[in-house]
């Protein structure tokens, strides 16, 4: 055997050395894989579940599923009826309440409360200051206390009251974490170079990239998030000579908080012709069709490297992010690739609308261009079915500017300073009015009202609102357009979107607007609901 005819035949001849392969590095290694929505809600309902069944004589819900039992009802239908009892939350919002209250039995296991639902005012400010001590997230605090009335508004606290048992200490320990809280750091817009590069990428990249390519060019034309883009359900083309529009209708967005809202079609408007005119649009039509992605229940799965084939889960807004920075990279290669991410696309177009001198977009046209509605609008854009056609054309001519030269949106501050004087077009004689008497503002955050997560909201007034405010000094800073009176109590509501008031109540035919009211100012009573939401809103949203 040592010296066999065999294992010699075998012998390893000596071959010259290959070449090496060519090795690309992966940079969409570092994104983070985002949690399916269905996932979300299975954990968090889990988590609820644990918490209340443990001691289900402590809330109402858990005394009902008790009582269920005891009549022999099946798993099935008890499952189902806990399931039902948090239907209207969306999965985020479970999962973050679900953590909290989880972090919060922890804590007051750990000093040997066992019934988390019995919890008193000194146990909870107790676990909150084990929280600050221990060096925790700056809204951890905030949180737990926001998932305690949460849980009290679906399940129904019995052995406690929750009014009584957070505090003003235990808010002043929650306050005192969130102060700590790091500033909000926004991604940054896209310039006009990386916008142009990115258009004329479609044009030499395969059909795979083509497609992610095309909705993240999407998703900066149309001002649109990434997220929402992914509730797209048809994208249509029209093309001129020279320029084409892309029609997308997507099913809900993140500002649809009603269910008439969540069950409406929405319009996303995108030039398909871009800056650079080289119709990417019809590019990223044609790769969708050629990857066979119409019809699928994401409008865009996320694609895997390893088995060169689509999956069935959506591409996150974190998967984008490196998709774009991958795409910059070749050219726009340092460290400002990291300032942008999927968010940059909706801030790209709505930042050059605010920088042009030469169109000027009003801020209504601009609140329309990021999806949001003035209270005044809303009739106007359930029955003008193209509403989006006026705002684009000045779009378009904002494009052709950028295109002669004209324009520079990465222009600095400085050079459009100087240069608004010269290009701003003084209103016609009649258009002037008399000038009013001098409004008392006591700070500069009383003179907007931004829009929140419950939907788009009335604020982001500016000079023009102030030039005519209300006389209520309630809602001073609401025009009254933005204002309706009950014909029988005689209050004044603030005008929410979706047929709604910022109260919660509907419209209905015993409102009317505050403008066609025959009611003095003088001797108008604003409603209490209202008012209190409107000042926690401009607490919140300076």
């Amino acid at each position: 055997m040592l010296e066999s005819e065999v294992v010699a035949s075998f012998a390893p001849s000596s071959r010259p050395p290959s070449e090496s392969t060519p090795v690309t590095k992966l940079v969409l290694t570092g994104s983070r894989k985002e949690t399916t929505d269905d996932d979300l809600r299975r954990t968090s309902l889990h988590r609820f579940r644990t918490l209340i069944l443990q001691d289900p004589r402590a809330t109402e819900l858990g005394d009902s599923l008790l009582m269920m039992r005891e009549q022999g009802c099946l798993d099935g239908m008890l499952d189902q009826s806990f399931s039902d009892c948090f239907r209207a939350k969306a999965s985020s919002t479970l999962y973050k309440r679900s953590a909290s209250l989880g972090k919060l039995a922890l804590l007051l296991k750990a000093r040997g409360c066992l019934y988390p639902l019995r919890l008193t005012e000194l146990q909870l400010y107790l676990a909150l200051c084990d929280l600050r001590d221990a060096g925790a997230g700056a809204t951890s605090g905030q949180h737990i206390i926001e998932s305690l009335f949460f849980l009290e508004g679906t399940a129904r606290f019995k052995l406690v009251s929750i009014q009584t048992v957070v505090s003003g200490r235990c808010k002043g320990v929650a306050r005192d974490m969130f102060l700590g809280k790091s500033p909000l750091a926004q991604r940054g817009p896209l310039s006009v170079q990386q916008v142009i590069w990115l258009e004329q990428s479609m044009e030499q990249v395969d059909s795979v990239q083509r497609c992610i390519l095309g909705q993240i060019l999407f998703c900066i034309h149309a001002c649109c998030r990434w997220k929402d883009s992914q509730r797209l359900r048809r994208v249509d083309l029209e093309e001129d000579a020279e320029e084409s529009v892309l029609h997308g209708e997507a099913m809900s967005s993140k500002t649809a908080v009603t269910l008439e809202a969540k069950t409406r079609f929405l319009p996303y408007i995108a030039l398909g012709s871009g800056v650079s005119q080289c119709c990417w649009g019809k590019l990223w039509k044609q790769s969708r069709l050629e990857q066979k992605l119409d019809g699928l229940p994401h409008f865009l799965p996320s694609f895997s490297e390893r088995a060169q084939s689509w999956t069935d889960n959506p591409l996150s807004a974190s998967e984008a992010t490196y998709w774009l920075r991958d795409f910059l990279s070749p050219r726009f290669a340092g460290s400002d690739l990291l300032m942008l991410g999927s968010h940059s696309c909706k801030a790209t177009i709505l930042t050059w609308a605010g920088r042009c001198v030469e169109v000027a977009f009003t801020p209504p046209e601009r609140r329309l261009l990021g999806h949001h509605l003035d209270p005044g609008m809303k009739s106007i854009m359930v029955y003008s079915r193209e509403a989006y056609v006026t705002l684009y054309a000045r779009v378009l001519q904002m494009f052709r500017l950028i295109r002669s030269g004209d324009f520079d949106p990465d222009r600095p501050a400085i050079s459009r300073i100087v240069q608004c004087p010269s290009s701003a077009k003084p209103a016609p004689p009649s258009q002037v009015e008399p000038a009013a008497e001098p409004l008392e503002v006591n700070s500069d955050s009383d003179s907007s009202v931004a829009s929140d997560d419950a939907g788009q909201a009335f604020g982001d007034e500016t000079l023009h609102t102030l030039e005519r405010p209300s006389a209520l000094d309630e809602f001073w800073s609401v025009p009254d357009e933005g204002l309706a009176v009950h014909s029988l109590s005689g209050l004044v509501h603030v005008i929410n979107e979706d047929e709604t008031l910022l109260c919660g109540r509907r419209m209905s035919v015993n409102f009317k607007l505050f403008s066609d009211s025959a009611c003095k100012r003088d001797n108008c009573e604003c409603c209490v609901m209202c008012v209190k939401s409107f000042n926690r809103r401009r607490q919140r949203d300076p």
